[in-house]
């Protein structure tokens, strides 16, 4: 059976003062280069927006940067494809770091608004004073959203998470209050951001019980599950073009309903490791059939995060996962598979009926 991803595209935005930054993108767990994105200003061409969300690895080339005037309130957003539900953000401030931010959010029927006031915030940080290593590349400030709570690895004032499990498309970073000394402005290094898609309820990582190729040790299989994206020891990667494969165990049967896939980092050659094909096998034994059950020849060939929605019904506790390149070394950098959607019943319907709420399940224990 031959699919097609679910794709949204975001069309070429242009105001007075504000820059835009599109491509086609859908549903972001992890990396968001290539995502569309914009900010009320930049310094200049090389501190543009996508700089903020371009998921390298460290040490970071590329930052975001405001123009340097006498505005305190300045932004950047990213759209993230699709209405999703946040999980985590976490943002590297460079040197010249907000002291006061808000965290910021609209939702696809919302759209974009060049005015914060019309976001909805979810999270806001005041009286920052300083970052780890004076702005050294590094986590500073993380949101989580599932537990409301949050991690400040920049010194000096405090946060708060005002949304629990917040669902949106447009993501905004605002920052109202800077804390340097020589200029005005803001700039950041990364915004990573982690969510579901929305109405897609995530799968426990499995076990990877073979692959059937590895570059070396250092690019194993299980770098598919491992929350990195960027540099080789966080990829899985097969010798040569393909086709390779990963076999994984869930431990029990599960119905699928999607996948999100980031395509390896080629930093010396981009795009030379792609996958141009993937396919997909499901078992209840754990012996394979010859034919794939799902074939994907139009997998992005960007570095951003993607979903692909299975159309069909696939279940089993053995999943194949079959990469296919045209040169060099594809495999992939990460990996999350998302139950079955299912629309689930009204909470005032459960309660009539007497059913109790179950927690809904996180894409990784505590």
């Amino acid at each position: 059976m031959k699919i097609t991803p679910r794709m949204i595209v975001v069309c070429l935005f242009a105001f007075s003062g504000f820059t835009l930054q599109s491509q086609s993108a859908l549903a972001v767990i992890h990396g968001l280069n290539g995502a569309p994105t914009g900010a009320s200003s930049i310094f200049n061409g090389t501190f543009d927006s996508p700089n903020a969300f371009d998921s390298p690895t460290n040490p970071n080339a590329a930052r975001w940067a405001s123009s340097f005037v006498a505005n305190d309130d300045e932004f950047v957003f990213v759209d993230l494809g699709a209405d999703v539900q946040l999980n985590e953000i976490t943002i590297d401030w460079e040197t010249a770091n907000a002291t006061d931010y808000t965290v910021r959010l609209r939702t696809e029927a919302e759209g974009v608004s060049l005015n914060p006031a019309d976001w909805s915030v979810i999270a806001t940080r005041t009286g920052a004073s300083g970052l780890p290593g004076g702005g050294a590349q590094g986590d500073d400030d993380t949101f989580d959203f599932n537990s409301q709570s949050l991690t400040l690895q920049s010194a000096g004032g405090a946060g708060a998470v005002t949304a629990a499990e917040p669902v949106g498309r447009f993501l905004m970073i605002n920052a109202t209050s800077d804390a340097t000394t020589c200029c005005d402005g803001y700039s950041i290094w990364e915004v990573k951001v982690d969510a579901n898609p929305v109405n897609f309820e995530a799968i426990a990582d499995p076990i990877v019980t073979f692959a059937s190729s590895e570059f070396n040790a250092s690019f194993t299989g299980d770098n598919l599950f491992d929350e990195r994206i960027g540099g080789g020891d966080s990829d899985w990667a097969g010798v040569g073009p393909g086709p390779h494969f990963v076999d994984l165990d869930f431990g029990q049967t599960e119905a699928f309903g999607g996948f999100n896939y980031t395509q390896r980092n080629n930093v010396g050659i981009p795009g030379a490791d792609n996958v141009v094909e993937i396919d997909l096998f499901f078992s209840d034994s754990g012996i394979f059939g010859a034919v794939p059950d799902v074939t994907i020849t139009d997998v992005f060939q960007d570095l951003a995060t993607h979903f692909y929605e299975l159309d069909g019904a696939f279940s089993g506790r053995f999943v194949r996962f079959q990469v296919t390149g045209t040169q060099f070394n594809p495999g992939g950098a990460e990996l999350d598979f998302f139950a079955a959607n299912v629309p689930e019943p009204a909470p005032g319907l459960l309660a009539l009926l007497g059913v109790p709420m179950l927690p809904r399940r996180r894409r990784h224990a505590a």
